[in-house]
């Protein structure tokens, strides 16, 4: 895995970085996840072809699962307010498409846990960090409350619910 630098606070140009590091040095020729959200809540499809597309966001628990990056290092700070927001807003979106229950459970490669997990309850890393575990509870019920309003942190963010697509012939747009 190699870390991906970012010179630029604008959420465009980190996704872009991120498929550069993804689709060329990686080799996956694609970004790894389905969906990134950058700071400002700005949803961005990833891996281009939707959720049908297999990705490569968790070695050996690709298949029946969604990669969902929020753009950041989790470890120390937290994500903003609109990040979390447009979080719990494509999670409901997702659940309900899939017909899961966001505050559920189901079993993965024969283990049962939650509907909802991050990259550390499938695979050996500190993703998503300690400050989104920790809100990772919270974020599950309020995802089945569909409540994307709800301050999770000290402060308020405006949510967008803006998506951009990817083309796979163009890379992002």
């Amino acid at each position: 895995f190699r870390r991906v630098l970012f010179r630029s606070k604008n959420g465009r140009e980190r996704v872009q970085a991120i498929y550069r590091a993804h689709a060329a040095l990686n080799g996956w020729g694609d970004i790894g996840y389905h969906y990134l959200i950058d700071e400002d809540g700005v949803i961005y499809e990833g891996r281009a072809g939707g959720e049908s597309v297999v990705g490569a966001h968790v070695y050996c628990a690709n298949v029946g699962t969604i990669g969902v990056a929020m753009i950041g290092n989790f470890q120390h700070a937290n994500p903003s307010e609109e990040q979390l927001s447009s979080l719990r807003w494509l999670l409901s979106d997702l659940t309900k498409t899939y017909g899961l229950r966001a505050n559920g459970r189901t079993t993965f490669q024969g283990k049962s846990m939650p509907t909802i997990v991050t990259h550390r309850d499938l695979a050996a890393t500190q993703c998503a960090g300690r400050k989104v575990q920790k809100l990772l509870p919270t974020i599950r019920r309020l995802v089945a409350r569909r409540d994307f309003t709800t301050p999770l942190l000290r402060g308020e963010g405006r949510p967008s619910r803006r998506v951009i697509r990817a083309t796979p012939r163009y890379g992002l747009v």
